[in-house]
């Protein structure tokens, strides 16, 4: 639940934060440069369309701009016109009068021909256009020629229709296109974010009554329209102005062409920066118009994503990453974030190859602010998490196990859980009367040093410290950390508990090495998790398996024995140890036996176990009654191993149930009252 609560906060603060950027357009000019990649290798320019270019080697023909008369120009029309080409789009705006002898020239092949459109300029701040002059006005049509600079510089939109003073006028490339396709003024229409043709024709027509389906532009909210670019600047199949000028070009090479008619020099400042400028390479304003064209002749429109769209889009991707970030593991989370990543671009791609412009930079700044802003949650959250566990643990397990409960916090549960452990008490032996004859403060010393080495080993083998009380400890393995070998371990602690025992006894004084060590081990199901009051609880193991092995810890001061463990314990751990059966008998408060084993040592020592075998022989004897055998093999036993305190107790039985009467069923289970 409360992961859920975090999980409703981080969507909420991200997609806030998304709406406030997205609102604002604050990426708006980086969303714009990164669609661009996309324009980069689709199309290629259409041969329909011809550029003719007052381009840098006609200025070095002719001379300066200036030199440029408009004899030259109606000269230049007239070639192009009469080589057949279907319609001519001149962008070059004569406002101002010229040699009266030129002007006249140009007016006469103006009207001559009903297929040439001219460019004027619309001045949004003035709310006027800059038109041709009026002689060549009432010729000719016109198409303003206006282009829209991103917030970048960039040119992506064009403006393709427009109302002045009540009256419905049309850009440049929508007046070319009119006259390519033989429609009138009044065939088109603008409506619902599109310009629509009502009907096309096929020019020249080679049927005129054949008519086709109506072309719809869409067009953005603003009446713009977005340029599909078919290639880089200079892409188009042009030829330089002097040459048409010369007469200086094949026959027919404009014949049903769309001729443009523009310059291209850099000289005369007509180049702007599109998607597919490299290097800063402008694209001339006549070629741009050409592309405008190609993307309405060839309908390979583009759309902008709509900013509902990009505000789902970007709340879903929100959503998503959050549940990563949140439910999932760091390195898991890492990688399905990649892959939506990369997914989102892949499909962003495969959008613009169908027309539809995805937004990348928003949707992925989304992600990133999830992102950051679930790991701050996880952090926190998480760091608190780590405190609690590490504050917790750090008194009952090793760093390594601490560590492991902490990259997989939920091994810890809060409260009692019924779990199948392995527990182990241990306990030194003639402790009291050697207390009482030490200094408290060598005590306390002896203490800290024994505790420590005992701890550390349980600590190496994994094991979790329970407590302490005075000299005995109690330790358990398989939570909060599970393990599938936790009797192994176990008896591994308890075996190097008793070999470091052994160790520090050596520097110990006289009356120190009368001490011994006892550890009792079993193992089966019983109750862990964290108990006590709310103010003050330990983690701990409870149950009958818990009180057995007590009891065991107290059985090695029967037989004599350093380590005994449970069968259970025998049976997961006899691959790796070597054992000896001492006895079946019946704790104080338990009803049913335990088959009881004493950890002699690793397998891996190859000591020598023909005792074992001969205590195994004398202990099935005395289980069959027959008192002779069983005495004849405990004394063998004792013969290899001086005082071994588990044949004398076999021994002392013996002498003590061979003349009572025993009934058939005698089954050689022994009652410890002890605890």
């Amino acid at each position: 639940m409360k992961k859920f609560f975090l999980f409703i906060l981080v969507f909420a603060i991200s997609s806030f934060l998304l709406l406030f950027f997205v609102l604002f357009g604050v990426f708006d000019s980086w969303d714009l440069k990164f669609a661009d990649f996309f324009y980069q290798t689709i199309n290629r320019s259409s041969e329909d369309i011809v550029l003719v270019t007052i381009d840098d080697a006609s200025l070095n023909e002719i001379g300066r701009w200036q030199d440029f008369t408009r004899s030259n120009m109606a000269s230049v029309i007239e070639s192009i016109m009469a080589d057949g080409a279907a319609v001519l789009g001149v962008d070059i705006n004569f406002t101002q009068e010229s040699n009266e002898q030129h002007d006249s020239a140009l007016y006469d092949v103006l009207r001559k021909y009903k297929n040439i459109v001219l460019v004027n300029e619309f001045v949004e701040a003035d709310g006027v256009f800059i038109s041709p002059m009026p002689i060549f006005q009432s010729v000719t049509t016109m198409g303003f020629a206006n282009v829209e600079l991103d917030k970048d510089g960039g040119v992506r939109r064009v403006l393709l229709s427009r109302e002045s003073d009540g009256v419905r006028v049309y850009s440049f490339a929508v007046e070319i296109l009119r006259n390519y396709l033989g429609q009138r003024v009044s065939d088109i229409q603008v409506k619902e974010n599109q310009l629509v043709f009502s009907e096309r024709f096929i020019r020249p027509p080679a049927n005129p009554a054949k008519k086709f389906p109506p072309l719809v532009f869409p067009l953005d909210d603003d009446e713009t329209f977005l340029i599909n670019y078919f290639g880089r600047p200079y892409s188009f199949t042009s030829i330089p102005f002097y040459q048409v000028l010369n007469g200086d070009f094949e026959k027919n090479v404009f014949a049903n062409k769309i001729v443009l008619l523009g310059a291209t020099t850099y000289t005369l400042h007509d180049e702007y920066l599109t998607p597919v400028s490299m290097r800063g390479i402008g694209m001339p304003g006549v070629e741009i118009h050409a592309n405008v064209l190609q993307t309405m002749m060839t309908e390979s429109f583009l759309n902008n994503m709509p900013q509902f769209s990009k505000i789902v889009v970007m709340m879903f991707l929100v959503f998503v990453i959050g549940f990563f970030w949140l439910y999932l593991r760091i390195r898991y989370a890492i990688f399905l974030s990649l892959l939506v990543v990369l997914v989102y671009i892949f499909i962003t791609w495969g959008a613009f190859a169908y027309g539809i412009i995805l937004s990348i930079v928003y949707p992925i700044f989304g992600i990133i602010l999830a992102l950051i802003i679930s790991l701050i949650m996880r952090y926190f959250t998480e760091s608190r998490e780590k405190i609690f566990i590490r504050k917790t643990f750090s008194r009952y397990l090793s760093e390594k196990v601490v560590d492991k409960i902490i990259d997989k916090p939920k091994l810890v549960k809060l409260g009692g859980d019924r779990q199948n452990l392995t527990v182990m008490f241990s306990d030194l032996g003639n402790f009291t009367s050697f207390s009482e004859k030490i200094e408290p403060e060598d005590l306390v010393e002896f203490m800290n040093d024994y505790l420590s080495e005992m701890t550390d080993i349980i600590f190496e083998q994994e094991g979790t410290l329970d407590k302490y009380e005075g000299d005995a400890i109690m330790a358990f393995w398989g939570a909060p950390v599970p393990s599938e070998n936790d009797a192994i371990l176990a008896c591994k602690s308890a075996y190097y508990n008793l070999q470091k025992f052994n160790e520090m006894r050596k520097g110990w004084s006289l009356h120190t090495k009368k001490i011994g060590l006892r550890i009792g081990l079993n193992k089966g199901e019983m109750i862990v998790g964290n108990m006590g009051s709310e103010k003050r609880f330990d983690y701990t193991v409870i149950g009958d398996n818990v009180n057995l092995a007590a009891r065991l810890e107290g059985v090695n001061k029967v037989y004599g024995t350093n380590i005994c463990v449970s069968e259970s314990v025998y049976l997961e751990a006899r691959d790796e140890f070597v054992f000896r059966e001492l006895d079946v008998i019946r704790v104080k408060g338990k009803k049913k036996p335990v088959r009881i084993y004493e950890l002699v040592a690793l397998k891996s020592e190859h000591i020598d176990t023909e005792y074992i075998q001969l205590y195994q022989q004398g202990v099935e004897n005395f289980r069959k009654k027959d008192w002779q055998g069983a005495k004849k093999y405990f004394n063998k036993v004792l013969k290899i191993k001086r005082n071994d305190a588990a044949s004398e107790v076999f021994l002392e039985r013996i002498d003590r149930l061979k003349g009572a009467k025993l009934g058939d069923d005698f089954d050689g289970v022994f009652d410890m009252l002890i605890k």
